[in-house]
């Protein structure tokens, strides 16, 4: 069967459709896209969808979109908000709109913890040795936008993969240095979370996010 599937974020959006068979998955459509170059999800879907199936040759039976945001459980659907996006998701109205039958939302970080049991060990770069623990908790950590974060719990005879939206934890220095940036963030804009890339503000939380500390002269 032929399934969608998209990585949705703060500064793109890679959509794909790929065949299914079993436990095996082949892409046969991708495309990257500028998320703000769009006002909501379903105008880009359907651009997607557009250029890269225009007669329906592949039936897609199915969809799943990994969404930098938390997602809420409403029902027998699912909404969501982008962090860094003024969109508001609604799996049910995707799914009408794009006459799909099945559409889910899960968080992104969500959706590559499932995605690590795929990996081979050509996909596999390691940083540091050593000793591996059957069944052990394992995490998820990715900088984009944001700083994403997850976490991976066997469960019976497989892992569960959770979202923890922890890139929103408060900026804990350590230094007087770090101390210093805090102070001048602070002074600024409240809030200080941790996040990736250089500092810059969160209009929808009124916080920001602080990354590499680099030179004092180069802070806000």
């Amino acid at each position: 069967m032929y399934v969608l599937a998209g990585d949705l974020g703060g500064t793109k959006t890679l959509l794909q459709i790929a065949e299914v068979r079993g436990a095996s998955c082949r892409v046969v459509r991708e495309e990257r896209y500028a998320s703000a170059d769009f006002d909501s999800l379903v105008p880009m879907i359907t651009a997607f969808l557009h250029t890269h199936n225009p007669e329906r040759a592949y039936k897609i039976e199915g969809a799943c979109l990994g969404v930098a945001g938390p997602v809420a459980e409403r029902g027998a659907t699912q909404v969501a908000t982008l962090t860094n996006l003024p969109w508001k998701l609604d799996s049910g109205e995707i799914a009408q709109a794009l006459a799909i039958s099945q559409v889910r939302l899960i968080n992104d970080f969500q959706a590559i913890g499932y995605g690590i049991a795929a990996l081979g060990a050509d996909d596999i770069v390691t940083l540091q040795t050593g000793q591996m623990q059957a069944h052990a908790p394992r995490i998820t950590l990715g900088a984009g936008t944001g700083l994403g974060q997850g976490v991976l719990i066997w469960r019976d005879d497989y892992y569960e993969a959770l979202p923890t939206e922890g890139g929103h934890a408060g900026f804990a220095p350590t230094d007087a240095l770090q101390m210093d940036l805090l102070r001048s963030l602070h002074a600024r804009f409240g809030r200080v979370s941790c996040y990736s890339g250089r500092p810059r503000r969160d209009r929808s939380q009124g916080s920001t996010r602080a990354g590499a500390l680099g030179d004092s002269k180069h802070w806000p």
